[in-house]
């Protein structure tokens, strides 16, 4: 049986401040793995790396048995695209009675994406064990999916919606089958070229109120270091030169982030990796700096005490600027996220965020209007209920105003010295920073960027 794995193209890399990066999609490459454990072929096809059409590629994997498109890899799991149109120019060439979806728009909506797809069935969750398992059924008669835990189809005239899936074993997952894709059509320009996605653990014991976690579950799961080790290893071997560690919070447990620094400095890879600012200090910093960590993603999201009262952060201001000097005397360059407009907010509180991050003078720093998803408690505190890509819900702060408050932080000097003093990648980034400023004016009221969306999260 010969299946094709689809990481589908969403616009260019920037649009409206939405990044639509080529990274491996890590997912998919362990799902293949899986898929060859059953002694199926197994072929990959990324657009966001390679810039196929939805066309060209039917043409070319036309006689595929099955095809499985996600609608977002893991590292867009707690940030999915907000519209669907162009996950919907791919599943509209191959022919829907072999076309499976999942991801997070099918997880949450599984009806909705049926419906726009005509796929012959979605995954909800997790796609390591329930793909190779629906596969197995599709072989059989419709009788047979009903024994696959978290898969909804159609079949005489209603939807089925199994049981949830129990959540992958993380500890039993095959090495991810890199030997599929091509290093050199991968990269961060915060980084490096040539940039493989790995994990050492999935999920986040936190609460926060606008994080969307469908797609983890409850609680985290780990990997062990041995398994770690084996899957930068891998990558090392394949030609990749960097890694970025997609866990969402890296650093939770201080005796895994040194075995990882262990295995890090011993690979001699350059690496970076997203945490909280309240679970690093001056020593863990030092270490993870001299195993080649070069960049630190801070999700900070706002400068305002209420804001982060009412997002269940639990985070300070004082443990924010600790983490940011910290970091950056360990040689380590940082990055922060801020999202302004949420519900109750007022130009104040973008005064305070804005305020806290020229304080700060990160490195880079990202502002985003935030979008509230569905199925988070900020989503439940404004009632949003259906598909977000129907109605995905405005940030209240206006566009205007968000392009005053990227451009005077940006334009600093003290920002360009502390970005060329500390950029990992200075040329590649400066050319992503002309790329944001020119997102920012397509912003502005009265101008227009077609297919563009709006960013949520990260």
């Amino acid at each position: 049986m010969r299946i094709l794995l689809i990481n589908p193209s969403w616009g260019g890399r920037l649009e409206r401040q939405r990044y639509n990066r080529a990274w491996p999609p890590l997912d998919l490459l362990y799902a293949a793995s899986r898929l060859r454990e059953n002694g199926w072929d197994v072929h990959l096809c990324d657009a966001r790396a390679s810039g196929i059409s939805p066309e060209s590629a039917a043409a070319r994997y036309g006689n595929a048995d099955w095809v499985v498109v996600s609608s977002s890899p893991l590292d867009r799991w707690q940030c999915p695209n907000l519209d669907i149109d162009p996950l919907l120019a791919w599943t509209r060439v191959f022919p829907a009675e072999r076309l499976i979806v999942y991801g997070v728009h099918p997880t949450l909506f599984p009806e909705a994406v049926l419906d726009a797809s005509g796929a012959r069935a979605v995954l909800r969750g997790e796609p390591e064990d329930t793909l190779p398992a629906l596969c197995s059924a599709l072989v059989g008669d419709d009788s047979r999916l009903e024994s696959v835990p978290g898969v909804s189809y159609r079949a005489g005239g209603r939807t089925i919606h199994t049981p949830a899936a129990a959540p992958v074993d993380l500890s039993a997952l095959p090495l991810p089958a890199y030997d599929l894709t091509v290093s050199r059509d991968y990269g961060y320009e915060l980084l490096g070229a040539n940039m493989a996605v790995l994990e050492t653990a999935r999920g986040c014991p936190h609460s926060c109120t606008f994080c969307l976690k469908a797609m983890y579950g409850h609680g985290m799961r780990e990997k062990n270091a041995a398994q770690v080790a084996a899957e930068v290893a891998l990558v090392g071997n394949l030609g990749y030169r960097c890694v970025y560690f997609i866990d969402l919070e890296l650093c939770l447990k201080r005796h895994r982030t040194l075995e990882l620094c262990g295995i890090m400095r011993r690979s001699r890879l350059p690496w970076a990796c997203q945490t909280r600012v309240d679970d690093v200090e001056p020593e863990l910093l030092g270490e993870m700096a001299a195993s080649g960590c070069r960049l630190i993603h801070f999700g900070i999201e706002s400068g305002a005490s209420g804001t982060h009262r009412r997002l269940r952060k639990n985070i300070s201001v004082t443990q924010t600027e600790n983490a940011v000097r910290w970091a950056k005397a360990a040689g380590i360059a940082t990055a922060g996220f801020f999202l302004l407009g949420f519900p109750w907010e007022t130009p104040k509180d973008w005064l305070a965020t804005e305020s806290l991050a020229r304080r700060l003078n990160l490195t880079y720093a990202s502002f985003h209007p935030v979008t509230p998803y569905p199925c988070t408690k900020l989503g439940e505190m404004l009632d949003l209920s259906g598909p977000w890509w129907e109605n995905a819900g405005a940030a209240r702060i206006d566009d205007a105003r968000l392009k005053r408050i990227v451009l005077r932080y940006c334009l600093r000097p003290s920002y360009v010295a502390e970005f060329l003093r500390r950029g990992t990648n200075r040329l590649a980034a400066a050319g992503l920073f002309l790329e944001f400023l020119k997102g920012v004016r397509a912003r502005l009221p009265g101008t227009s960027h077609p297919g563009s969306s709006r960013k949520a999260g990260r």
